[in-house]
Protein backbone atom coordinates (compact mmCIF):
# COMPACT_ATOMS: atom_id res chain seq x y z
CA UNK A 1 0.00 0.00 0.00
CA UNK A 2 1.43 3.40 -0.91
CA UNK A 3 2.52 5.54 2.02
CA UNK A 4 0.23 8.41 1.06
CA UNK A 5 -2.86 6.16 1.16
CA UNK A 6 -1.81 4.67 4.49
CA UNK A 7 -1.35 8.12 6.02
CA UNK A 8 -4.75 9.28 4.74
CA UNK A 9 -6.44 6.17 6.11
CA UNK A 10 -4.75 6.57 9.48
CA UNK A 11 -5.71 10.24 9.64
CA UNK A 12 -9.37 9.35 9.05
CA UNK A 13 -9.52 6.23 11.22
CA UNK A 14 -7.43 7.13 14.27
CA UNK A 15 -9.63 9.80 15.91
CA UNK A 16 -12.87 7.79 15.87
CA UNK A 17 -10.99 4.68 16.97
CA UNK A 18 -9.58 6.43 20.02
CA UNK A 19 -12.99 7.87 20.95
CA UNK A 20 -14.59 4.42 20.65
CA UNK A 21 -11.73 2.95 22.70
CA UNK A 22 -12.42 5.54 25.42
CA UNK A 23 -16.12 4.64 25.46
CA UNK A 24 -15.30 0.94 25.72
CA UNK A 25 -12.77 1.57 28.49
CA UNK A 26 -15.33 3.61 30.43
CA UNK A 27 -17.88 0.84 30.00
CA UNK A 28 -15.40 -1.60 31.56
CA UNK A 29 -14.67 0.77 34.46
CA UNK A 30 -11.16 1.58 33.22
CA UNK A 31 -11.53 5.34 33.55
CA UNK A 32 -7.78 6.03 33.58
CA UNK A 33 -7.37 4.18 30.27
CA UNK A 34 -10.35 6.11 28.86
CA UNK A 35 -8.70 9.37 29.93
CA UNK A 36 -5.47 8.49 28.14
CA UNK A 37 -7.33 7.38 25.01
CA UNK A 38 -9.17 10.70 24.96
CA UNK A 39 -5.96 12.59 25.66
CA UNK A 40 -4.26 10.81 22.75
CA UNK A 41 -7.20 11.55 20.46
CA UNK A 42 -6.87 15.33 20.86
CA UNK A 43 -3.95 15.81 18.41
CA UNK A 44 -5.53 13.37 15.95
CA UNK A 45 -8.85 15.20 16.16
CA UNK A 46 -7.08 18.54 15.72
CA UNK A 47 -5.39 17.33 12.54
CA UNK A 48 -8.70 15.95 11.31
CA UNK A 49 -10.43 19.26 12.05
CA UNK A 50 -7.77 21.24 10.22
CA UNK A 51 -8.07 18.92 7.21
CA UNK A 52 -11.87 19.26 7.23
CA UNK A 53 -11.58 23.05 7.41
CA UNK A 54 -9.10 22.99 4.55
CA UNK A 55 -11.54 20.94 2.48
CA UNK A 56 -14.25 23.47 3.31
CA UNK A 57 -12.05 26.35 2.19
CA UNK A 58 -11.45 24.49 -1.08
CA UNK A 59 -15.19 24.23 -1.71
CA UNK A 60 -16.42 21.20 0.21
CA UNK A 61 -19.48 21.20 2.45
CA UNK A 62 -19.03 22.98 5.79
CA UNK A 63 -20.80 20.20 7.72
CA UNK A 64 -17.64 18.12 8.07
CA UNK A 65 -15.67 21.09 9.40
CA UNK A 66 -18.40 21.84 11.94
CA UNK A 67 -18.68 18.23 13.08
CA UNK A 68 -14.90 17.86 13.39
CA UNK A 69 -14.58 21.08 15.34
CA UNK A 70 -17.46 20.22 17.68
CA UNK A 71 -16.04 16.76 18.29
CA UNK A 72 -12.65 18.24 19.12
CA UNK A 73 -14.23 20.75 21.52
CA UNK A 74 -16.25 18.05 23.27
CA UNK A 75 -13.26 15.75 23.67
CA UNK A 76 -11.07 18.56 25.01
CA UNK A 77 -13.78 19.63 27.47
CA UNK A 78 -14.53 16.05 28.52
CA UNK A 79 -10.85 15.28 29.04
CA UNK A 80 -10.32 18.45 31.07
CA UNK A 81 -13.34 17.70 33.25
CA UNK A 82 -12.22 14.12 33.75
CA UNK A 83 -8.63 14.86 34.79
CA UNK A 84 -9.23 16.03 38.39
CA UNK A 85 -11.37 12.99 39.18
CA UNK A 86 -8.75 10.43 38.04
CA UNK A 87 -7.34 10.01 41.54
CA UNK A 88 -10.75 9.00 42.90
CA UNK A 89 -11.44 6.61 40.03
CA UNK A 90 -14.69 8.33 39.13
CA UNK A 91 -15.90 10.23 36.12
CA UNK A 92 -18.05 13.36 36.31
CA UNK A 93 -21.41 13.05 34.60
CA UNK A 94 -20.65 16.05 32.41
CA UNK A 95 -17.49 14.35 31.12
CA UNK A 96 -19.44 11.21 30.25
CA UNK A 97 -22.08 13.30 28.49
CA UNK A 98 -19.39 15.05 26.46
CA UNK A 99 -17.92 11.68 25.50
CA UNK A 100 -21.30 10.32 24.41
CA UNK A 101 -21.97 13.45 22.34
CA UNK A 102 -18.51 13.19 20.76
CA UNK A 103 -19.22 9.55 19.90
CA UNK A 104 -22.56 10.55 18.34
CA UNK A 105 -20.81 13.20 16.24
CA UNK A 106 -18.16 10.71 15.13
CA UNK A 107 -20.90 8.28 14.09
CA UNK A 108 -22.76 11.05 12.27
CA UNK A 109 -19.64 12.06 10.39
CA UNK A 110 -18.96 8.47 9.43
CA UNK A 111 -22.52 8.03 8.12
CA UNK A 112 -22.33 11.27 6.15
CA UNK A 113 -19.02 10.26 4.58
CA UNK A 114 -20.48 6.87 3.68
CA UNK A 115 -23.51 8.52 2.08
CA UNK A 116 -21.31 10.97 0.18
CA UNK A 117 -19.14 8.17 -1.21
CA UNK A 118 -22.23 6.22 -2.32
CA UNK A 119 -23.67 9.25 -4.07
CA UNK A 120 -20.39 9.91 -5.84
CA UNK A 121 -20.28 6.31 -7.08
CA UNK A 122 -23.84 6.53 -8.39
CA UNK A 123 -23.32 9.85 -10.16
CA UNK A 124 -23.12 9.31 -13.91
CA UNK A 125 -19.75 10.08 -15.34
CA UNK A 126 -19.42 12.24 -18.40
CA UNK A 127 -17.57 10.80 -21.29
CA UNK A 128 -15.89 13.22 -23.64
CA UNK A 129 -16.99 12.78 -27.22
CA UNK A 130 -14.58 13.05 -30.05
CA UNK A 131 -15.14 15.92 -32.42
CA UNK A 132 -14.59 15.12 -36.08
Amino acid sequence: MPTRTWVAMTRRALPPSLVVAAVLADAQGEHRLAFYALFASIPALAISSIAAFGAYVEGSSPIFAWISGATLALVVAGTALRAPALAEGTVPTVALSALVLALALVATQWLLELARERLERQRPRRVARQVD
